[in-house]
C-alpha cells in the first residue's frame, strides 16, 4: 500500500505568468510519500535501484533503455533514455532537470495485526 500527500502552496500568479517555479524556500512544494511493504527488499528500494536507476532495465534491450526520467536518479548527473521515438529507437532523450528530488527517508517497523494480537498484547 502506498500514498502520496502533497504539501506546499498553490502556484503564485507570478509563477503562472512566467510558467516557472519560484526558488523561494517558502514556496517549496512536494509530495510526502508513504509506503507499507511486507518485504522491504522487494518493495520501493528494489524498484528504485533495480528499475528506475538501472540503465540496463529491461535486460537484453538494444540500445540500453536508460534511466526512468521521472524518478530515476544519477547522483545529480543528467539522465537519459532511449525508445522515446518509436520510428528511431536509438534516439536518446536527455533530461538535465530532476523532477523528483529526494529530501530523505526513513524505515519504520509496524508490527502485523497477528504480532499485536499474539505477542504485544499478552
Amino acid at each position: 500500500m502506498r500514498a502520496g500527500i502533497p504539501y506546499g502552496p498553490e502556484l503564485s500568479s507570478a509563477e503562472l505568468a512566467t510558467n516557472t517555479s519560484s526558488t523561494d524556500p517558502d514556496l517549496e512544494r512536494g509530495l510526502a510519500f508513504v509506503s507499507y511493504q511486507s518485504q522491504i527488499d522487494l518493495g520501493f528500494r528494489f524498484i528504485q535501484r533495480q528499475w528506475a536507476n538501472n540503465v540496463n532495465f529491461a535486460p537484453g534491450k538494444t540500445p540500453q533503455p536508460g534511466y526512468d526520467l521521472i524518478f530515476g536518479q544519477n547522483n545529480g548527473g543528467p539522465r537519459w533514455m532511449s525508445g522515446a521515438d518509436m520510428s528511431n529507437p536509438s534516439w536518446i532523450l536527455n533530461m538535465f532537470t530532476e523532477f523528483v528530488i529526494s529530501r530523505g527517508g526513513e524505515y519504520f517497523f509496524s508490527p502485523s495485526i497477528t504480532a499485536i494480537r499474539d505477542v504485544i498484547s499478552v
